[in-house]
């Protein structure tokens, strides 16, 4: 669980349930914190690996950390910087998610070319943004493995959502298409990754968001679009 603004840097609680009945097992903080982080900002977990998202981190570069459960143990091992933000405002890690050995983490305040077009601490408005995909050796060394943007340049807001199951990704960029939304599929061979889908509504409509949050269920896949139907 996620509270990016506890003692203003934010931290991440860890509950396990045992006899029916959830307990806190442990309270996680980033090390080398600073005030305004957010991390846990954006949480995932599965059976060995958490991931948290601070992506205020650095002048809202952003950064993401990973931890690992020893099986013989159940301990978790210590938080590990595994990727940052290259550029102000990026914010990676706005949106985390893990599967296995691979990490996805949006980075929605991306801009195509880098730099920011205002110069300065001004933030820019909703730009591209990209997701990054980062995988882990035996050693437990993480190392970026891709990119991931949009085939096309009009996507806004890319990375504000993220789903990773298997082989499949999936990214929300809701402010695409003034803000009609759209959801990205990708699929995995190996090392590589190839845009194989762009979802939207069948009848798209302006200011919905859609692609705001993404969820899935087997074949069935959940999209969030938070602005629709506003009066």
């Amino acid at each position: 669980v996620g509270a990016p603004t506890h003692d203003g840097t934010g931290s991440v609680y860890l509950f396990q349930k045992k006899a029916g009945r959830w307990e806190e097992r442990a309270r996680l903080t980033a090390p080398q914190a600073v005030n305004g982080d957010q991390f846990g900002a954006a949480v995932a977990l599965d059976a060995s690996r958490l991931v948290v998202g601070a992506p205020e981190v650095d002048s809202s570069r952003g950064a993401v950390y990973a931890s690992t459960r020893d099986p013989r143990s159940g301990e978790w091992t210590p938080l590990q910087r595994i990727g940052a933000g290259a550029e102000p405002f990026e914010r990676l890690g706005a949106a985390v998610a893990v599967a296995g050995d691979r990490v996805l983490a949006g980075a929605p305040g991306v801009q195509r070319g880098g730099g920011n077009p205002f110069g300065g601490g001004t933030p820019p408005p909703m730009r591209n943004g990209s997701a990054r995909v980062f995988a882990v050796d035996p050693r437990g060394a993480w190392t970026e493995e891709v990119r991931l943007e949009s085939t096309a340049d009009t996507a806004r807001g890319f990375g504000v959502a993220v789903l990773l199951e298997g082989s499949e990704a999936f990214i929300g960029a809701p402010r695409t298409a003034k803000a009609a939304g759209a959801v990205y599929a990708y699929r995995r061979s190996g090392s590589t990754w190839q845009q194989v889908a762009k979802l939207q509504p069948a009848k798209p409509e302006p200011i919905t968001g859609f692609g705001g949050s993404l969820a899935r269920a087997g074949s069935s896949l959940l999209v969030g679009a938070s602005m629709a139907n506003r009066q």
